[in-house]
């Protein structure tokens, strides 16, 4: 008798299971990183953000291999709710953009071309900038037209 009613709670047990995972994952926000120092730090800030100010519980999904192309995609599907992305890689990676828009037009053009072609909205940015550079020594000088970069810098006695 006992294995019979144990057979009849299953599919009970089953159901709360499933509910009550789904009702978990409506309150849990998912978060993707890419493979680097500085996603993992913008991930725990978002995460300690998130649960102080809303009471959610926060996912982390550190170190996607791939980065951008297999994290967008995953958003796309659900997969993720968050991730932090570079406007420069959204708009040449995701949107195939052929070159940078400048700084004060390519938020908001990237902004709007995201919702309209992906339904993601882009937030605010977060009130600091990640452009590079190069610094050289001066051994280095000579060499200053093999980067392919836009920008050099050039400081003697580095």
């Amino acid at each position: 008798m006992t294995m019979k009613r144990d057979l009849l709670l299953l599919p009970l047990l089953a159901f709360f299971l499933l509910t009550t995972a789904c009702k978990d994952r409506k309150n849990t926000i998912r978060i993707a990183t890419k493979p680097m120092t500085e996603q993992f730090i913008l991930g725990e800030m978002l995460k300690l953000l998130i649960e102080q100010d809303t009471g959610l519980a926060v996912e982390i999904t550190k170190g996607i291999g791939g980065g951008t192309s297999n994290i967008h995609p995953a958003m796309l599907k659900g997969e993720f709710d968050i991730y932090p992305e570079y406007t420069g890689t959204g708009w040449l990676v995701v949107l195939k953009k052929d070159s940078l828009l400048p700084p004060d037009t390519l938020y908001e053009t990237l902004k709007k071309e995201y919702e309209q072609k992906f339904h993601l909205k882009w937030l605010s940015p977060y009130g600091f900038d990640n452009t590079y550079s190069l610094a050289v020594g001066e051994p280095l000088v000579p060499l200053k037209r093999s980067f392919p970069v836009t920008q050099r810098i050039f400081k003697p006695g580095l």
